[in-house]
């Protein structure tokens, strides 16, 4: 669950839990500074029934890490089982309101004409294909058994064998050309149809292992080694038109950093040129160009992956 939960967000991960009290709390916090240069032990997190006893650490590294050239992107904040109850009664504080004010308004006066047309269309509105609600939303398998079961049964399970006649040999006076069997264009283009959608679901499969496949074999010190000379070539961090400058170069150096690594990976085997084919380089240099690709490479060198 947790995989799928921090993999699959784009732009904004929120995550909550609880802590038991603020000496806990204290305690993870404190856990960072010694873990601040290596990995989690594989035992501490194997024996973690709250994943909040691994993500806290992790945090305050980040937090600690940070600086004005690479701000920490997660925000944590703190809500405490105070907040919110006064919270809560603000609420119903402010509900009250609104109903005593609700209450003491004149309800046939006329405040606000155009607020009034616009209330009356909303509420005279009827939705047009209101007979779609009867349309089942769900089926349930027993539903389509029983429908298949009525189609079998509509069907002749025991059809009758076409009758041939019988041709004498001294009759048959058909050419060999005639004798050659028209081809059966239906079934054809039913084949066809069908080799089509087989082969799009296995291209879409293909393509996601192929993917996976690159970002797996990637190698990012080189793809360092590149950043940093084209970078210096460039004359990265001046600002301006040569700043822009500097980040095409850079792009146009990984670019062909990674153009070359797949093709060394298909004169080694370890991919097939037709998987090589599906990948879009442009989608791996976006990677490679991002913060989490910088913190991949990071990894890397200190041998973290």
């Amino acid at each position: 669950v947790l995989y799928v939960a921090l993999t699959r967000a784009k732009q904004k991960l929120i995550l909550s839990g609880t802590i038991k009290d603020e000496e806990t709390y204290e305690k993870l916090k404190n856990m960072q500074a010694p873990l601040r240069d290596v990995q989690f032990p594989e035992n501490y997190l194997l024996n973690s029934r709250n994943p909040m006893v691994f993500f806290i650490p992790a945090v305050e590294r980040m937090i600690a890490r940070a600086d004005a050239a690479k701000p920490c992107p997660v925000t944590v904040t703190f809500v405490k089982p105070s907040d919110l109850t006064i919270e809560e009664i603000k609420e119903e504080s402010r509900f009250g309101e609104t109903i005593r004010l609700l209450g003491s308004t004149n309800g046939r006066k006329v405040y606000d004409s155009a607020a009034r047309e616009i209330i009356e269309e909303r509420f005279s509105y009827v939705y047009p294909y209101e007979g779609r609600g009867a349309v089942p939303a769900k089926v349930s398998v027993s539903e389509l058994k029983h429908g298949q079961f009525t189609d079998e049964e509509a069907e002749e399970q025991f059809p009758e064998p076409e009758i041939v006649p019988y041709i004498p040999e001294f009759m048959r006076k058909i050419s060999h050309e005639d004798e050659k069997p028209m081809p059966n264009v239906d079934s054809e283009m039913s084949a066809s149809s069908e080799d089509h959608s087989v082969s799009a679901d296995s291209t879409a499969v293909m393509r996601g292992t192929a993917y996976h496949r690159v970002m797996e074999l990637l190698d990012y010190e080189s793809i360092r080694a590149v950043r940093k000379n084209a970078g210096m070539a460039g004359g990265a961090g001046t600002s301006g038109v040569s700043g822009n400058s500097a980040k095409e170069s850079i792009s146009a150096a990984l670019m062909s950093e990674l153009e070359a690594q797949v093709k060394s990976f298909v004169r080694s085997g370890r991919i097939l040129q037709e998987e090589a084919a599906l990948v879009n380089l442009r989608d791996i240099l976006t990677f490679v160009l991002s913060g989490l690709g910088e913190r991949m490479e990071t990894a890397f060198a200190e041998k973290k992956l």
